[in-house]
């Protein structure tokens, strides 16, 4: 008797960018359990190439019937493609798992790192350092940003402080700029707060830097705390302390989904 093996998945990426660690590090997870399974993948970068972050990028209008015949299933990070697109997608049959993004109307399944357990750990250690007045800065355009402000507003409550809308701040993205931007309106507060949650490490390292340019004393004066656990804030000073999440794992997770 003769046997017939199931041909193996091919599974499409579609993702903004296809580097750096946090698209990079979901990549990888996805590629390694793919391969480990037997499967290929075939990663889309939706944005131009030389590109080196997505924080200004639009949902794009990706051809959803290129190397359709090739591909099993789709993996789609954050907002890199048109929601009519992937409707589009699901409509042909193909399964989609969604990352760090939800659309409406699109029933699929939808991975995050674990934005809360992580910001309410950081609120909760800045307060058992005596602080009171901690402000939050991060970029309130992404989902994963959005869970990290609910949590961090529900763990100021826990600790009985009343949270205060002057002590939050749109960075406007991801990236050291935006931390500058936030450390300027931090610095024309009547009151400066004494801590600030950043919700990412970039964010953080912008407001390290602009906070210590104007005369402060980090973290006497200022404590910052930052989300993601990038390479680069191993080479800050002061030292910053982040929330680590594993990339890794969350691409690892939506391709087994």
């Amino acid at each position: 008797m003769s046997t017939v093996n199931a041909a193996p998945l091919n599974i499409g990426v579609l993702s903004p960018l296809a580097g750096g660690f946090y698209f990079g590090g979901v990549l990888g997870g996805i590629a390694a359990t793919v391969r480990a399974a037997g499967g290929r993948v075939l990663a889309i970068q939706t944005l131009e190439a030389g590109r080196e972050h997505a924080d200004d990028m639009a949902a794009l209008l990706f051809d959803s019937t290129i190397g359709a015949a090739q591909v099993d299933g789709y993996i789609s990070l954050l907002n890199g493609v048109e929601p009519a697109r992937l409707d589009a997608i699901r409509t042909a049959g193909k399964p989609i798992v969604m990352v760090s993004n939800e659309v409406p109307g699109l029933p699929c399944p939808i991975v995050t790192p674990d934005n809360r357990t992580g910001t309410i750990a950081a609120v909760r250690h800045l307060v058992r350092h005596g602080h009171t007045r901690i402000a939050f800065a991060g970029f309130l355009n992404q989902p994963d940003m959005l869970e990290r402000l609910a949590a961090y507003h529900d763990a100021i409550r826990e600790c009985g402080i009343e949270p205060d809308p002057a002590l939050v701040f749109d960075t406007g993205d991801t990236l050291r700029s935006g931390g500058e931007r936030a450390a300027a309106r931090l610095l024309a507060l009547p009151e400066l707060p004494t801590a600030t949650m950043a919700a990412t490490d970039f964010n953080a390292i912008g407001l390290i830097s602009a906070l210590s340019a104007a005369g402060l004393a980090l973290p006497r004066d200022h404590a910052v705390i930052g989300f993601d656990d990038t390479e680069a804030a191993d080479y800050t000073t002061p030292a910053l302390s982040s929330v680590r999440q594993d990339f890794h794992r969350v691409g690892n997770h939506a391709a087994q989904l």
